[in-house]
């Protein structure tokens, strides 16, 4: 029998639920398509689900279902009388405690939303989201994700990498988040009450992207922050140098600053190739080894050293689906005639 979904709790709580906005399971998404279709009263409580869910940061573990169920069965043992009530003063509250200017109603709110990041999997750090200010997402090593941002902006994080803003960072004038690593951006257009165009600005720790409504990419690897255009214009503020002006891109450039020289460049960009992982893809035209290697290390975590001499500087193109690093290695070993060797974790190339 299909379980009723009355609440947003219900729908939050259900796995193949999670499955079908976190992960893109085909077989939850054909359940939940046929479910919306059959039950067009519920659309709306759905979507308000899935808007929580998206928002929720990523996850290092999850409950066993009977530590869960244990622990909701608690959440729903808590009586009326264990809330403080809004009105009383500091002189009336329990010895040793605090007024919480919160009804019950809301306290089982916030109890059942802790249980829900720990169900979901949500790691310990940010257990005290309900009462911070800071939302953050991480992904793992070999692992990319799609979020949904207050204002409806998307973003698709690549592996190993970080997206950060503050609760309040969405506001009627502010857009503002930050970015190490590497994620795609695609900005919705939104004006403030008086009418006036809202800018979306993405941080990284050597610049500002400010946009109104584009794609575009951008990369803090190894140093250096690469962003490129795909659509739109965008405004680059160079933050830790005063003597450059902001830079005005256009779709198809490339900016790319490095730490180390304080300097930026521009250049046209093989879009294709750089956003390519976004649809789990690695292209590589005429590409240095050695670049080809940071690529491996910074998305799947590997170790990896080039001993040949000259190696790093050679070329290598070629289109890789679903990309396995291991099938790369032995792509590489196999063209440039290396032989592999692991000890320790790490992956020697002679």
């Amino acid at each position: 029998m299909n379980p009723t979904f009355n609440t947003v709790e219900d729908l939050i709580v259900d796995n193949s639920f999670r499955k079908w906005v976190l992960q893109n399971d085909p077989k939850a998404e054909a359940h939940w398509q046929q479910y919306v279709s059959s039950n067009p009263e519920k659309k709306e409580l759905i979507e308000e689900a899935k808007s929580f869910l998206k928002k929720l940061p990523r996850v290092n573990y999850e409950l066993p279902v009977s530590e869960f169920e244990t622990i909701w069965a608690k959440i729903e043992e808590i009586s009326e009388s264990e809330i403080y009530n809004p009105s009383q003063t500091m002189a009336s509250a329990p010895t040793g405690g605090r007024v919480r200017s919160i009804s019950s109603k809301w306290y089982y709110l916030a109890a059942s939303i802790v249980l829900i990041l720990i169900a979901v999997g949500v790691s310990q750090q940010y257990i005290s989201l309900i009462g911070d200010t800071t939302v953050s997402f991480q992904t793992k090593y070999g692992e990319n994700q799609t979020i949904e941002l207050p204002d409806g902006s998307v973003v698709t994080l690549n592996a190993n990498s970080t997206l950060t803003y503050e609760a309040n960072g969405f506001s009627n004038d502010i857009r503002k988040v930050e970015i190490d690593g590497e994620a795609f951006f695609k900005i919705s257009k939104h004006a403030s009450p008086k009418g006036d165009r809202i800018k979306f600005t993405v941080e990284t720790a050597d610049l500002e992207v400010e946009v109104l409504g584009t794609e575009f990419n951008v990369n803090t690897r190894r140093a250096s922050t690469k962003v490129v255009l795909t659509e739109g214009q965008v405004q680059i503020k160079l933050t830790k140098t005063d003597s450059v002006r902001p830079i005005t891109m256009l779709p198809g450039e490339k900016i790319t600053y490095t730490s180390g020289q304080k300097t930026a460049t521009r250049e046209q960009a093989k879009v294709n190739v750089a956003t390519a992982w976004k649809e789990n893809e690695l292209i590589f035209e005429d590409t240095p080894v050695g670049e080809i290697i940071h690529v491996l290390e910074d998305n799947y975590g590997m170790r990896i050293k080039l001993k040949k001499p000259g190696i790093a500087e050679r070329h290598y193109t070629g289109t890789f689906k679903n990309p396995d690093p291991e099938v790369i290695l032995m792509a590489l070993s196999g063209l440039f005639d290396l032989k592999l060797e692991r000890r320790n974790g790490t992956v020697t190339l002679n």
